[in-house]
């Protein structure tokens, strides 16, 4: 509610809390399966410096650029945009991701995924994302962003993932063995 904060409705509470998928690309398959895509753009650009930087880019090269809205029943759950370098993106096209995800994509032309970095914030709903969301400016977004590299440690794709916190939630599965490392996240402060 405008001026007033995000309340969760009781009605809308889950009952118990779905189990993470185990891996990636489980989540990734999930995903696609249970949303209908909408293909906003895809184009070849170069991308902006922050992305351009996380992909290990050089100056001036060019990445593939997918904007993608991800719906249930009509309601937009994701607003997807994703960076791919130039090389690994020939095969995206919009009537191919209209098909398939961009994951399943990378993966058919041989791709392996390896380290996945992902950092969690929140954003001000601003116009453009006010329209596509379903929901009002200034309401808060959930943000995802996702840097997943191959085996070899070379980046392959870079993801923004918004969502609304009334329709959308992030569940993460931390093994044990991994609650001592960094691998089950970490907090960080910016503070000037």
């Amino acid at each position: 509610r405008h001026g007033r904060g995000t309340f969760i409705r009781q009605d809308r509470l889950p009952l118990a809390r779905a189990r993470p998928s185990l891996t990636l690309i489980d989540s990734l398959r999930q995903a696609a399966i249970a949303t209908q895509v909408q293909v906003l753009l895809v184009e070849e650009a170069e991308p902006p410096t922050d992305v351009a930087a996380l992909l290990q880019l050089a100056p001036n090269e060019k990445a593939v650029h997918a904007l993608r809205l991800r719906s249930i029943d009509g309601t937009p759950v994701m607003l997807t945009d994703a960076w791919v370098p130039a090389r690994l993106g020939r095969q995206v096209t919009a009537a191919r991701l209209r098909k398939q995800a961009l994951y399943e994509i990378l993966l058919a032309q041989g791709v392996k995924f390896g380290r996945v970095i992902q950092e969690i914030t929140a954003e001000v709903s601003d116009p453009v994302r006010a329209r596509l969301m379903q929901t009002e400016v200034g309401m808060p977004l959930l943000k995802m962003v996702r840097v997943i590299h191959d085996p070899a440690e070379r980046p392959v794709q870079y993801i923004t993932v918004t969502m609304t916190p009334e329709r959308s939630r992030i569940l993460m599965d931390i093994a044990g063995e991994t609650v001592n490392t960094l691998s089950a996240g970490h907090f960080l402060h910016e503070v000037p």
